[in-house]
């Protein structure tokens, strides 16, 4: 599949979108220092995208990147509603991009481990009957 397609990808595009216009609001104090880091931040979640969704062998690394990304995020957010630099109106569509991009993340790391560690139990059953089926025939 193809990052774009993915509901993750879309509720990104759509929160970085909302951020990009927020922050062109900013008081110039804010515009090019937290709201540079706001929007340079919340860009890298694509390239944490495409990147988890390319590289299935390393996809939980580039999920916890985005995780990393994102944290950081929402306490640049913090500090941006904290300094009254995002409308209260916007805040309300904001929180609920990022919640349901996190549960999104959250979800597919988890699927991911989860699929990593059934994958080890079978290699290790596997392994375990071949050497238990080598001793038996010596």
């Amino acid at each position: 599949m193809i990052a774009r397609q993915l509901k993750v990808y879309k509720d990104v595009y759509e929160l970085v979108k909302l951020l990009i216009v927020c922050q062109m609001k900013f008081e110039k104090t804010f515009k090019y220092t937290l709201g540079e880091k706001i929007q340079t931040t919340a860009l890298n979640l694509f390239i944490c995208i495409q990147r988890a969704n390319m590289y299935i062998n390393e996809r939980v690394r580039y999920l916890e990147d985005f995780i990393v990304y994102f944290e950081t995020l929402k306490t640049y957010l913090s500090l941006a509603y904290d300094f009254k630099q995002i409308p209260t109106k916007r805040q309300a569509a904001i929180y609920d991009l990022i919640e349901r991009t996190g549960r999104q993340i959250s979800a597919w790391k988890n699927s991911c481990q989860n699929k990593a560690r059934a994958e080890t139990t079978r290699d290790n059953d596997r392994g375990l009957r071949e050497s238990t089926n080598a001793k038996s025939l010596r």
